[in-house]
């Protein structure tokens, strides 16, 4: 996610990366695919991809295909990925007030998710099973 939100200062400018990574990679699997864009340089740099890894992002595009508006919805990506990097910062804090403020306090965002949906996903994953199963695994469990 920083990686990205460093490259990318605007949230459209984000979405189009990943719209043209995507697109890009549709094309190299099946050169003959009507894609709304691709960008040629990024296409010559995939078709080295090896066929064996080539092959299994073909079977991956394909599942993805079948179903677009789950899984090649980018805007909805951009907001679990930041969902996900708010729960990691929470996982090794371990301090909700403080991950909701620095959440409250934020001046830009990687996503459109509103900040009290992203205050809400991280009080809700603070309070899951999942939480705590993790900081265990982690070693990082009270207790």
């Amino acid at each position: 996610q920083h990686f990205i939100a460093t490259i990318d200062e605007s949230y459209e400018n984000r979405k189009s990366r990943l719209q043209t990574i995507v697109y890009t990679l549709i094309k190299t699997i099946n050169p003959q695919a009507q894609v709304p864009f691709h960008e040629d340089a990024l296409l010559q740099h995939f078709q080295q991809i090896p066929a064996p890894e080539l092959n299994a992002m073909a079977k991956l595009i394909q599942k993805m295909q079948a179903n677009a508006q789950q899984h090649l919805n980018l805007s909805k990506w951009l907001e679990m990925m930041e969902h996900s990097a708010n729960r990691l910062g929470l996982l090794l804090a371990n301090d909700i007030g403080s991950a909701m403020q620095v959440i409250r306090n934020e001046t830009g965002t990687f996503s459109k998710a509103p900040t009290q949906d992203r205050v809400r996903e991280v009080v809700l994953f603070g309070l899951s099973e999942n939480y705590f199963q993790l900081r265990k695994a982690l070693g990082l469990a009270i207790g």
